[in-house]
Parts: C-alpha cells; sequence; structure tokens
C-alpha cells in the first residue's frame, strides 16, 4: 500500500517526520497520521525513486531525532538537518523538469505546470527554489529568474512575470480549455499528479471561475476507473477536500490490488489441488481397469486378457502378409 508504512510509526516518529514535512503536529496520532498522509501522497508522485526517498526520508528523521537527543541545546543543528533533506528531495524533483529551452507559449506552460507543482510542496524557500530552477532554464526566462533571483522575489511574482511574457490573453483561452477545462486523466497517470498538474494550470493562466467549480470539472475529468471509488465518497468542495480524497482513492486501489493478488494465489493453488486429485483418481481408474481385464476370457480364442471384440486374431493382416496369402492359395 503506499501510504501503510505511515500506520506503523509512533508518536515521536510521525512528530519528527511531520517537522520535515511541515505539518502540523496538533491533535491526536491518528490525526497525525492522515495528515502526513494526505502530505505524503502530494509529495510521492514527483519523487524520482518512492522507496529511496522513503528511506532517505526516515534515517533523515532518526538522524535529526538524533540531533535533538543528543544536541537539545544546539536548535540550529536540527534545522539545518531538515533544511539538507528538504533541499535535496526538491533538488530531485527539479532535475525531472524538462529544460526549457524554447519560447513556445504551450512548453513554457508545461514548464511552469512542473515548477508549481514542485512549488506547491512547500518544502523550500523561494530563493532556494528559484535558484534549483535557474538551472533548467535558458534565454529570456533564464534572465528573467536571474533578475528576481537578485531581488530576492516570491515564486508568485516570477511566474506571473513570465507567464504574461509569453501567454499572451489570445492564447491563454485556448491552453484554459486544453489544461483545465478538457484535462482529461489518462488510465495510467496518477490521480494525485492529475490534481496536482489541473490546479496549477488553472492558477497559471488565471482561471476565473470559482474553486468549487474547479473540483467539479476536475471530479468529472477523472478517469471512469477512478471515478468507480467515488461512488460512495461524499462530494468535494475545495480542492484540501479533493487532495483527501485522492489519498482514499489511493489506499482503495491498492486494497484492491492486494486482494486480486490474494485471489490469484488461492486460484493458483486450488488449480494445483485439483490437478493433483485428477492424477490421482486417472492412476486408479488405470489401474482398476488393469485388475479387471486379467479375469477376462475371449469367447474367440479363448485367451485371457482381452474381450473378443479385441481379440489379435480379428485383426486384419497387413498388406504384405495378405498379398503372400493369396498367391500361396493361386
Amino acid at each position: 500500500m503506499p501510504t501503510a508504512w505511515i500506520h506503523s510509526v509512533s508518536k515521536q516518529q510521525a512528530e519528527r517526520l511531520a517537522s520535515e514535512l511541515g505539518v502540523s503536529v496538533d491533535g491526536t496520532l491518528d490525526d497525525l497520521r492522515r495528515k502526513l498522509k494526505e502530505k505524503w501522497s502530494l509529495l510521492e508522485p514527483h519523487l524520482p525513486s518512492q522507496f529511496t526517498a522513503k528511506s532517505e526520508l526516515a534515517m533523515d528523521a532518526a538522524a535529526s531525532g538524533a540531533n535533538v537527543t543528543v544536541n537539545a541545546t544546539i536548535p540550529g543543528q536540527v534545522s539545518y538537518v531538515q533544511a539538507k533533506m528538504r533541499g535535496r528531495v526538491v533538488s530531485d524533483l527539479v532535475k525531472n523538469i524538462p529544460v526549457l529551452s524554447g519560447t513556445d507559449p504551450e512548453t513554457v506552460l508545461q514548464f511552469l505546470i512542473r515548477a508549481q507543482e514542485v512549488y506547491d510542496l512547500n518544502l523550500v524557500g523561494d530563493l532556494e527554489f528559484l535558484a534549483l530552477l535557474v538551472g533548467r532554464t535558458s534565454g529570456r526566462v533564464a534572465q528573467i529568474l536571474g533578475f528576481h533571483l537578485g531581488t530576492s522575489s516570491k515564486w508568485e511574482l516570477v511566474s506571473s512575470e513570465i507567464s504574461s511574457t509569453f501567454l499572451l490573453p489570445r492564447i491563454r483561452e485556448d491552453l484554459v480549455s486544453k489544461y483545465v477545462l478538457r484535462r482529461f486523466q489518462s488510465p495510467t497517470e496518477d490521480l494525485t499528479q492529475f490534481i496536482m498538474s489541473v490546479i496549477a494550470a488553472a492558477r497559471i493562466l488565471n482561471y476565473n471561475g470559482s474553486q468549487s467549480d474547479l473540483v467539479q470539472r476536475i471530479v468529472q475529468n477523472m478517469h471512469p476507473r477512478v471515478r468507480v471509488h467515488l461512488v460512495f465518497a461524499s462530494k468535494p468542495t475545495t480542492i484540501s477536500e479533493l487532495h483527501a480524497l485522492a489519498s482514499q482513492v489511493a489506499e482503495a486501489k491498492a486494497i484492491d490490488s492486494q486482494r486480486r493478488g490474494s485471489e490469484n494465489q488461492a486460484l493458483a493453488g486450488a488449480s494445483q489441488s485439483a490437478g493433483r486429485a485428477s492424477r490421482q483418481v486417472s492412476m486408479a481408474v488405470d489401474q482398476g481397469q488393469r485388475v479387471r481385464s486379467e479375469g477376462v476370457v475371449c469367447w474367440k480364442c479363448l485367451g485371457k486378457g482381452h474381450l473378443r471384440r479385441h481379440c489379435p486374431s480379428s485383426l486384419p493382416l497387413p498388406s504384405s502378409n495378405r498379398g503372400n496369402e493369396q498367391g500361396a492359395r493361386q
């Protein structure tokens, strides 16, 4: 299951992990685990290697806890570990963003969407994020990023300037239709990644619909295989409810996959047992037939072990023998 490992962490471990991911530690252990699941569901689709990231995250969380215990008088030590872990994760995510080398509006939009998805994880500050992002650009976009790095600007301001420079109003209408209104989830696309992509596109393109309208549009455009899991779920009206729903769907799909695996194993075991039983019955039947045939007497040749219709003396002779017999009579 994608987030089953979170259920096994203790309260102390959950609080450490929450501090690493910027999650509030308020509430009960179950509340904390639920918030961690939602945060991890947002982060996981973007990680280059899920299992490696999980293990590194766990090791960093443990190291952070060790620093808290041993170096309780040095609070900066914990902040350094947290910043190092977050920076490494975001650096890996940014490296997965294709390099923006042209000025085609759709390519620029795709770059901004991918960047916005990483930024929305809220793992690093704006300046660190811009410094990582500038290496994935060139030309005019790189100049814009470099200028705002020098002025300590926020990412929203940088994104807005890039968008206004390359995504002119006459082009935005078509892009809103393609990347928001008619953006359908593919059969193999992760639900959380699909949601984040549409939300990022709506923000970049200044989609003027309400939040509930956007959420409803996203739900409508989910793949039919995903909507099956929403039959008994309450209808989301906010983006946070939509992310919580995506986490529930991921858990339900993982449980279904686990159940199908167990059913397939059970069917394979039953098939093997039936095959062994069939072979045993067949061997018993063959043995019984041999025992019964030993006492049978042929009425034609009075030989034992066969019936008259199977008597060897009744079988036709080979063609060569029939020819010799005919020649002898002549």
